[in-house]
């Protein structure tokens, strides 16, 4: 009985992570860092990613948002993951201008 308690309890959690993954998504798309903060809190997933395979350090690197980057990097993203093209978040920030947060993504 209490291994099925236990699995609920992680099934319970992963589905209360699931809205909270999708506000983290559009937080780093749109520089929003109070709904990064809360969507964080909620337990959504810094290693998660968009249907590209770009993390939401790639999605906060496009917008420029160093703020934002910071947030996701002081939450444990990771710099060097790559995208299904091999791009990091570096990449993604120089390819829509914003070469200076590559000081902090390299």
């Amino acid at each position: 009985m209490a291994q099925s308690l236990a699995a609920s309890d992680v099934a319970e959690s992963a589905k209360a992570a699931m809205p909270a993954n999708a506000f983290l998504l559009a937080a780093a798309d749109q520089a929003d860092l109070a709904m990064a903060r809360s969507a964080l809190k909620a337990g959504a997933s810094i290693r998660l990613r968009d249907s590209q395979g770009r993390t939401v350090l790639m999605l906060a690197a496009r917008t420029g948002s160093r703020e934002m980057v910071d947030l996701l990097l002081a939450a444990g993203a990771r710099k060097a993951d790559r995208d299904p093209q091999g791009w990091t978040a570096a990449d993604h920030a120089v390819a829509q201008g914003h070469g200076d947060l590559t000081d902090i993504l390299r």
